[in-house]
């Protein structure tokens, strides 16, 4: 429930949800809970509060931090999938103004993906955000996701829920690369899942 409260902090201090160097919400999050005492307005006792940092501060990292004891893993490696499989809803269902700044559907639609972003999908690979240099190459990061998943649950949600075909066919791409790439991806990711879920 707590994960995202630094989202708040984040949109006031530099008017958007993109994490940079200066500002990450996981790292806003946590001291706001526990640096201010906030965690005392949800739950009296403190004996999961190193359990409930850990799990925010990895969140929405790259990779998850080592030295995490057997609990603060678990709970670490819920909240990352938990966190991902709302991202997938969001790229389904909202406005794409909504979804990131400068973003709009004629800009996703007339974009490109680079080569870089292409090759690492098609790897398997979870994307890194200083990777991407294209509005594409941001929708292919999220799409992404799914070589990041800790548990079959999560990635049986977003074939239930047909995440991948509503996230790629909601654009009509207009670039013959960008359609012919995301075509693929397509393939490649509904192919993945069903490789992660036997």
């Amino acid at each position: 429930m707590l994960h995202d409260i630094g989202r708040f902090e984040q949109i006031r201090k530099s008017d958007s949800f993109i994490d940079d160097k200066d500002i990450d919400h996981a790292i806003l999050g946590n001291n706001i809970l526990f640096k201010y005492s906030l965690i005392r307005e949800f739950i009296d006792d403190n004996q999961y509060d190193s359990i409930i940092s850990k799990a925010i501060i990895n969140h929405n990292r790259l990779n998850i931090e080592e030295g995490l004891n057997d609990r603060e893993l678990l709970h670490a490696k819920i909240i990352r999938d938990a966190d991902k499989t709302d991202n997938f809803r969001v790229k389904a269902e909202e406005d794409f103004e909504n979804i990131a700044d400068n973003l709009t559907r004629e800009v996703l639609e007339n974009g490109v993906i680079s080569d870089k972003i292409y090759n690492d999908f098609m790897n398997n690979k979870v994307i890194v955000r200083e990777d991407r240099t294209t509005y594409m190459d941001f929708w292919v990061s999220y799409i992404a996701f799914i070589f990041d998943f800790n548990y079959k649950i999560g990635l049986e949600y977003i074939k239930e829920m047909d995440y991948i075909n509503i996230i790629i066919d909601r654009l009509d791409y207009k670039n013959k690369d960008t359609k012919q790439k995301m075509d693929k991806i397509k393939v490649h990711a509904l192919e993945y899942i069903e490789n992660r879920l036997e």
